[in-house]
């Protein structure tokens, strides 16, 4: 009996570890990104006149230290934005796999022969107790009612002490 037999559990896990292994990445990178900033970009290699004039006809802006910088800046800040969206996804899909969890538990529990067994011998105590309890109040009814008192009556010693 364990909780990787019931599919939505394993399902979930797996989604779970997917994802953290996925923000993990995520959090590496940024800390690489973060490395590149405080070192700074790489110096563009030089171009020629005539490689520049090129660049500028396709549409493309000559690689500068200034845009090499903006682009880390961008990196970043994408990868930062991607971590705080993903940080609360991954608090709720451990939430799921503890709920999953749970459920498997629950069913897994029901679909035992002994949690029908032990749920008809709690019954038949209870029946008993309430049986014993009937006596007693009886018992003590009748002993009150022929001006006897307040009788002591026998009890178990686990009833009379606590468990």
């Amino acid at each position: 009996m364990h909780a990787e037999n019931f599919a939505p559990y394993r399902e979930a896990a797996q989604l779970f570890a997917d994802f953290t292994a996925e923000l993990s990445a995520a959090r590496t990178a940024h800390a690489h990104a973060l490395e590149q900033l405080a070192q700074g970009p790489e110096q563009p290699a030089p171009m020629t006149l005539a490689q520049a004039a090129e660049a500028l006809i396709r549409g493309d802006s000559p690689p500068t230290a200034g845009t090499a910088m903006a682009r880390l800046q961008l990196e970043e800040f994408e990868l930062r934005q991607r971590i705080e969206r993903m940080a609360p996804m991954a608090q709720r899909l451990a939430e799921r796999v503890e709920l999953e969890r749970v459920r498997a538990r629950e069913a897994a529990l029901a679909a035992d022969t002994r949690t029908a067994a032990l749920a008809n011998a709690w019954g038949a105590a209870e029946s008993a107790v309430k049986a014993a309890v009937a006596i007693e109040s009886r018992l003590i009814a009748d002993a009150r009612a022929g001006a006897l008192g307040n009788p002591e009556l026998p009890r178990p010693s686990w009833l009379a002490h606590g468990f």
